[in-house]
């Protein structure tokens, strides 16, 4: 029960900080995402929105177990769930950019590639997921990873 609150708290923080994009730059061609040719920003928002909201559920999924190993002093199950919220911030930051690296606007390319980075990042530092014992320190995670896609939330909004 705990694991889904925490998983379901987080992934809701996450993507109301992903609500959509509003069309603000000019049409041209894009990428594909999920079939469809994503011709403007806003079309490539909503794309990265879908990419975020998915990844938030999972991570904070991934978190929950992380948080459930460490209370109840599994050592190896810490190591697992450790090692799977880390595949999925560089998971994500993978489907960032394939979704938008080739934006119309070299701003939000930019942008894209900018998060992408930084959740690669985030990935690799081995303090990160370290001692996750409290909600504070889930909330620390969050806010890490809100920072992280910064970039796309100052144009995605």
């Amino acid at each position: 029960m705990r694991r889904r609150l925490v998983a379901l708290a987080l992934g809701a923080a996450l993507a109301v900080l992903i609500a959509g994009c509003a069309p603000a730059f000019p049409t041209g061609t894009g990428p594909v995402f999920a079939g469809r040719l994503l011709t403007d920003s806003s079309q490539v928002c909503d794309a990265l929105s879908e990419v975020l909201s998915d990844a938030a559920m999972k991570f904070g999924g991934d978190l929950g177990a992380l948080f459930d190993r460490e209370v109840a002093g599994d050592p190896s199950g810490v190591d697992r769930s450790s090692l799977a919220a880390r595949a999925r911030l560089t998971d994500l930051a993978f489907e960032l950019w394939l979704t938008g690296h080739a934006a119309p606007d070299p701003d939000l390319a930019a942008a894209v590639v900018q998060a992408s980075d930084n959740l690669d990042r985030l990935a690799f530092d081995q303090a990160l997921l370290l001692g996750v014992r409290s909600i504070n320190d889930l909330a620390a995670i969050a806010r890490q990873v809100t920072a992280a896609i910064s970039p796309l939330t100052a144009l995605c909004q």
